[in-house]
């Protein structure tokens, strides 16, 4: 991933982790309150986990959003303008105030606390002796969506937004030198 330009990582994020939560969190958002309403008698704690679910699923999706219209349009014409010098560049970035940084302590952060929750609850998603088929389908499917969202936190957080900030840093740079001289 790490050698991968920006505009192809931004594009595999899109296409694989985006599309895949989309799809999943709406699926298990429905399924886990279903559940919840036929099992919190016999599993209290799943009232709790319905709840931060519903939050985790409320802080993606505009997250998502966000990402797609907004911070991933930005760091293409941000990796464009560098890598073709254009004059623009440095503008580009005074004018967006950073959203770079802003997206990865906010959102992701969020997200994480919420994933964190998550298997705190269910013991790292191990259901409890008894449990029923859909209680253990239900705790499979959070699993793989707990994956998938730390890979694509990962490749955001670790790999795309510093590679993002080292380019805005350098157009900043180099709009002070101008700017000096």
């Amino acid at each position: 991933y790490t050698a991968w330009d920006l505009d192809f990582l931004m594009e595999y994020i899109i296409h694989i982790h985006h599309e895949f939560l989309k799809t999943m969190l709406l699926f298990l958002f429905g399924n886990i309150q279903e559940f919840t309403e036929k099992h919190s008698g016999k599993y209290p704690y799943l009232t709790e986990l319905q709840d931060t679910f519903e939050h985790l699923t409320s802080e993606m999706l505009p997250h998502l959003a966000q990402e797609e219209e907004i911070v991933f349009p930005y760091i293409r014409h941000l990796e464009y303008a560098h890598n073709n010098k254009e004059p623009y560049a440095a503008l580009l970035v005074k004018t967006r105030s950073r959203p770079v940084e802003d997206i990865m302590q906010h959102n992701h952060e969020a997200s994480a606390k919420y994933l964190s929750r998550l298997r705190e609850m269910t013991d790292n998603y191990t259901p409890p002796s008894g449990a029923c088929i859909n209680h253990k389908v239900n705790f499979l499917l959070l699993r793989e969506l707990d994956y998938d969202l730390s890979q694509h936190l990962y490749l955001e957080n670790d790999i795309l937004f510093p590679k993002a900030i080292v380019i805005e840093n350098e157009l900043l740079r180099q709009a002070n030198q101008v700017a000096e001289k």
